[in-house]
């Protein structure tokens, strides 16, 4: 063998020795990486844990709430509907029974005031 196949055959065995040093270093760094990762997650799952029940109480007391409003809306739209049905009912008993009544009193009203006045003239003018 040659010098130069020699040299190379070390520059070659360095290069492998290299790349197998950086490799380990980086299996290294790698592990250490998934480890401040699980590290992370476990912290974060541990205070994401208590906010997440908090949260799903909070859904569930909207849901209740909204459960409650639907109930109040619907028994608001029963008493309106009823609401409603009495003022057209009160209505059609103003409008049938007590208009003409109130026009017939005043009609009746006015006949006497008519007699009244024409009584009065005929004293006045027998006199």
């Amino acid at each position: 063998m040659t010098t130069t196949v020699v040299v190379l055959l070390g520059v070659m065995a360095l290069a492998s020795l290299t790349q197998a040093v950086f490799l380990i270093v980086l299996a290294v760094e790698g592990r250490r990486l998934a480890q401040r990762v699980d590290t992370f997650q476990s912290r974060i799952g541990g205070e994401l844990r208590p906010m997440l029940g908090e949260i799903t109480r909070a859904t569930e007391n909207l849901a209740a709430a909204s459960a409650a409003t639907v109930g109040q809306a619907r028994r608001i739209d029963v008493a309106m509907t009823e609401v409603t049905s009495r003022l057209s009912d009160t209505q059609g008993l103003f409008r049938n029974l007590i208009i003409p009544t109130v026009i017939r009193l005043v009609s009746v009203t006015a006949a006497v005031r008519a007699v009244r006045r024409g009584l009065a003239m005929y004293r006045r003018v027998r006199r």
